[in-house]
């Protein structure tokens, strides 16, 4: 796992972001270690894994404000795995309103529905297309189970 730490924001949406940890999900190494320092440089706290499955114990465990998964599998099974990830940040905060956000080589609008993300992110992307789908409002209030 990879980490980073930065100091808060005055910013109000962004302050209550940055008190939380951002999570990358990406199998590539260098990916993660890549986002980490893009992240740190904007100003945010960070933890990288490899795998959805390393994600679990990070999200049951700490408030993670939103989690950028390189990909999910296709499908009812990539639906399945957000609503996992959601329902995880949820042990550990029954309030938690996790954003998932998708980053990929290719991505259709209309995944974003089919996988429930919350927005996505086409690479190569800069860093200032980051800070805007992190700094992105939520919709008030989502369907819970």
């Amino acid at each position: 796992m990879i980490s980073s730490q930065q100091p808060q924001s005055t910013d109000s949406h962004s302050s209550s972001l940055l008190s939380k940890t951002i999570l990358v999900i990406d199998d590539d190494e260098m990916i993660r270690e890549a986002m980490i320092g893009l992240l740190r440089s904007l100003g945010y706290t960070s933890l990288a894994v490899a795998t959805t499955e390393e994600s679990i114990p990070i999200l049951t465990s700490q408030p993670i404000a939103a989690v950028l998964v390189d990909h999910l599998p296709v499908g009812q099974d990539g639906f399945a795995a957000a609503k996992e990830l959601r329902q995880q940040a949820e042990k550990y905060d029954p309030e938690a309103e996790l954003q998932i956000i998708g980053m990929t080589g290719s991505m259709a609008i209309e995944d974003k529905k089919a996988y429930d993300l919350d927005g996505h992110l086409i690479k190569p992307f800069s860093a200032d297309q980051l800070r805007e789908v992190l700094e992105k409002k939520k919709p008030a209030t989502r369907d819970k189970p």
